[in-house]
């Protein structure tokens, strides 16, 4: 994230003072937290307020506490894995999703708010969040997993869970494996994904050449795994916490 400037400072002022109600844990309220509700929602002080609110709510009904203790299903594990992998140059956590478009929406969730807690761990101590860095890897998923409607629903519900509820969360997103199916899917996010999360996200081939060019721009290429164009181990544990 970017250094948090004069003005903002002035406006998380009030922001805090808005919201005491509210009693949020101490970590929510520092500076460099509250400051990704401003800039999703450019710097209005009422929606950024209407934003965390409805965001406590959320956060109540979804139990994610309970949630992200929750085992996943064999199949799930076996299928469609993911790990963390590592730090970007920056140190920001990474993180590699396979087969997303097939998971339902709760396990969606679920890999959200690990990720977060893990981009929390990682800005201990740190005048700025830390963002995650994740790729997407789409390799098996056939025609119809991708273009289906029912796949298609839910990678949309999936982007507006992230953009209300984990804002400035993501500092770039690599999409490995896209079939050419998923090129024209993407393009209807276009309409639907706020422009500065579609602005983080790139769709790239099968070429691991690119993929190390692409991602080891932003990520030390001993940081990710071998087969994902890196020099790293290829043998990852499954995220459920990270380094």
């Amino acid at each position: 994230m970017q250094q948090i400037t004069f003005k903002e400072v002035d406006l998380l002022t009030n922001l805090r003072r808005r919201i005491s109600d509210l009693n949020l844990p101490q970590v929510q309220e520092e500076d460099k937290c509250l400051v990704r509700w401003l800039r999703a929602r450019n710097h209005s002080l009422d929606a950024a307020e209407a934003m965390i609110r409805q965001n406590q709510l959320w956060i109540r009904a979804m139990n994610l506490d309970l949630l992200v203790l929750e085992g996943d299903p064999d199949s799930y594990a076996n299928n469609f894995p993911w790990y963390f992998f590592g730090n970007d140059k920056d140190g920001n956590p990474g993180a590699i999703s396979r087969g997303e478009m097939s998971l339902c929406k709760k396990s969606s969730i679920k890999r959200m708010e690990l990720i977060w807690r893990c981009c929390q761990r990682k800005s201990l101590g740190k005048p700025i969040m830390g963002q995650a860095v994740l790729i997407i890897d789409m390799a098996g998923l056939s025609f119809s997993q991708v273009t289906s409607y029912e796949a298609t629903q839910l990678v949309i519900q999936v982007c507006r869970i992230s953009e209300q509820n984990y804002p400035e969360m993501l500092r770039m997103g690599f999409v490995i494996n896209a079939p050419t199916a998923f090129r024209l899917c993407y393009k209807i996010l276009h309409h639907v994904l706020d422009k500065n999360t579609f602005s983080k996200i790139t769709v790239l081939g099968s070429d691991p050449a690119v993929w190390r060019k692409e991602i080891g721009a932003m990520v030390a290429f001993s940081q990710f795994p071998k087969k994902y164009g890196g020099d790293g181990d290829n043998n990852l544990k499954m995220g459920f916490e990270c380094d």
